[in-house]
């Protein structure tokens, strides 16, 4: 399930998730597991070892869909602080 920052958390209902992947955290994840990360942290990093063995391992695909150079990294976070990013974005450093 995909959902934009817009729908979430309502579109959820009832429906709880293992795993909420969010690159920002604050209103958006906290809904999902409420204190997990604080009263289990062991099992947050099996998940999240978990969870990034599957991208290493081709499983999972990251998309990126933006790319920015050095110069331009106060535009990156403003497009990530106002929601308006969709999948990866990235500053490459040559």
């Amino acid at each position: 399930m995909t959902l934009t920052r817009e729908e979430f958390p309502d579109a959820l209902g009832e429906e709880r998730f293992d795993a909420i992947l969010d690159p920002i955290g604050g209103a958006t994840a906290s809904p999902a597991w409420p204190g997990w990360p604080r009263t289990a942290p062991g099992r947050l990093a099996a998940s999240a070892t978990r969870a990034l063995a599957l991208v290493a391992a081709g499983s999972v695909r990251v998309d990126i869909t933006a790319e920015y150079e050095p110069a331009d990294v106060e535009t990156a976070i403003a497009h990530l602080a106002g929601g308006t990013t969709r999948g990866k974005s990235v500053v490459r450093i040559a």
